[in-house]
């Protein structure tokens, strides 16, 4: 009788751990259908940063993945990326980017701060600077104060920038970091983060999250991409 409840027993939690896996496989499935469906509204656009292209990095790997979930994607070719203007990369956004609820930016280092100079500007022309322009960004190696390496790149920090407008504008707020990053110090990018209110991902390894840090691929926006998209 023992050896019988012992089976029964076996057999039970054999049937619950399998109705378990099934049902995260089948929330998995749903959640990503989801995505998928609500994806074709969806716009990603992905700004690189000084001396970069489409080409380069994570950014066509991480566009191939959200086109793959029906997400349309732009990444901008910003002009003259090694001798960069910051009027003229705002003009760029100006002209590519629909902005809305369902609008996603994701900037890289110099991407960054262009990102948050060219919203606080359309923010300046909008009636009501304290609701959501946009969907959420993501902002990885970013900053906004200027970098000693880089003096080159001061004009796009000179312009002080409003904190308050930029939460409003944009619900859904992430900042990513490495620990041994020797282009945008981690501190600048905590700065940042703790300006925006934004969520903070800081890895141990990882420089300036570019190709010859071993970088064409990012999972790590596209994980947090994929969790705003299902708020």
């Amino acid at each position: 009788m023992r050896d019988l409840l012992r089976v029964f027993g076996v057999v039970v939690c054999l049937g619950l751990s399998l109705s378990m896996s099934l049902f995260a496989q089948d929330s998995k499935m749903i959640a990503d259908s989801q995505v998928k469906n609500k994806g074709q509204n969806m716009r990603v656009y992905i700004v690189h940063g000084f001396d970069s292209s489409p080409q380069k990095n994570w950014f066509a790997w991480l566009g191939s993945k959200l086109e793959a979930k029906g997400v349309n994607v732009e990444i901008l070719a910003m002009p003259n990326p090694q001798n960069p203007n910051l009027q003229e990369w705002i003009k760029m956004l100006d002209s590519n980017v629909e902005l809305g609820s369902e609008t996603y930016l994701v900037g890289h280092s110099l991407g960054c701060i262009t990102i948050l100079q060219y919203l606080q500007d359309k923010a300046v022309n909008q009636a009501n600077k304290k609701s959501a322009m946009i969907g959420g960004f993501v902002l990885v190696s970013g900053f906004y104060e200027p970098l000693s390496i880089l003096p080159q790149l001061d004009g796009f920090t000179k312009n002080p920038l409003d904190f308050a407008v930029l939460q409003a504008i944009s619900p859904n707020r992430v900042v990513i970091s490495a620990k041994d990053d020797s282009i945008v110090p981690t501190d600048l990018s905590k700065k940042l983060s703790d300006k925006l209110n934004a969520k903070f991902i800081q890895t141990q390894n990882g420089g300036h999250f570019m190709e010859s840090d071993g970088y064409t691929e990012m999972p790590l926006v596209l994980e947090n991409l994929e969790a705003i998209f299902k708020k």
